[in-house]
């Protein structure tokens, strides 16, 4: 059985560029734009592995600590990818 991998990107065509990354690799993956949803994916599903883009973590709608503090995700890991436009090249 493949391992699980649960992609949260509010970008339509990062997440299908990722999806089918992973899926070549023969990962099953579930994708979702929305961080809600991916939340609610996470509680159902336990994934062996979250990618969450950077624009979701920090601020007021940051998926990242909604997962932390649910004590039915806390122990997934968290990967959090970025796009070259969300990276600050100063650190």
């Amino acid at each position: 059985m493949s391992e699980l991998i649960l992609a949260i990107d509010p970008n339509q065509d990062a997440l299908a560029l990722l999806q089918e990354m992973l899926e070549e690799k023969d990962y099953e993956v579930r994708a979702t734009q929305d961080g809600s949803e991916g939340l609610r994916m996470a509680i159902l599903e336990k994934p062996n592995l979250i990618l969450l883009d950077a624009s979701l973590v920090n601020g007021e709608a940051d998926i990242s600590q909604h997962l932390r503090e649910n004590q039915n995700t806390a122990e997934i890991p968290i990967m959090v990818i970025a796009d070259e436009e969300e990276v600050d090249p100063s650190g």
